[in-house]
């Protein structure tokens, strides 16, 4: 399943020119995937298993984009870019820490 938006969808982060945008390709529970269809200007969307599909969306680089995605707990996993798959790693460590702490 493929998804293209024209000009008259275009993401509204777009017009804001301070703003740099990144692709980010994920995989995401079906059940989660409107949250991307919702937010952000998506490129493509392919079904990758009964209940995953692979997206393509463009997102705005800023600092709550790592803790959005970090909200789709396990139903997200990050594929590219490789730095937003690291930072969103690197949460995930330590919020693991914080739960080991005593």
């Amino acid at each position: 399943m493929e998804e293209k938006f024209g000009a008259e969808q275009k993401n509204s982060y777009s017009a804001e020119k301070e703003i740099s945008m990144i692709e980010i390709t994920a995989q995401v529970s079906d059940n989660e995937l409107y949250r991307i269809l919702d937010e952000f200007a998506v490129c493509k969307v392919e079904k990758f298993s009964s209940e995953t599909s692979i997206v393509k969306f463009n997102a705005p680089e800023v600092s709550w984009l790592v803790p959005f995605l970090l909200s789709f707990g396990s139903a997200i996993k990050i594929i590219f870019p490789e730095k937003i798959k690291e930072q969103f790693s690197l949460e995930v460590k330590k919020m693991s820490a914080h739960l080991n702490e005593k």
